[in-house]
């Protein structure tokens, strides 16, 4: 919030109130950090680093059906409007 307020020689005084406390700024830096220590795989940054851990593929059969129907989407767009260049394009899936 910002206010304004008379500075006593005709003039104001901006005074802008903090939007977050020093509590909130804590917990933000807290998750940023907590954030940055996993992988996107979702193993600890640390775990992954150590040449005593190995590691194995493992494929998921599992269809993620909102990516299947944004590909579906995109590729009819694209055998639709063959001329046209769909980069930048965004395509929104929502549940029926």
């Amino acid at each position: 919030m910002t206010r304004l307020t008379p500075d006593g020689e005709g003039g104001f005084l901006v005074v802008r109130e903090r939007e977050f406390t020093d509590e909130d700024i804590q917990l933000f830096e807290a998750a940023r950090i907590a954030e940055e220590q996993i992988s996107p795989r979702g193993i600890p940054v640390e775990e992954e680093l150590d040449p005593a851990n190995k590691y194995r593929f493992r494929v998921e059969k599992r269809t993620n059906f909102a990516v299947r129907a944004q590909e579906q989407a995109r590729r009819k767009w694209e055998k639709d409007n063959p001329k046209s260049d769909g980069a930048g394009l965004m395509w929104a899936v929502s549940l029926d």
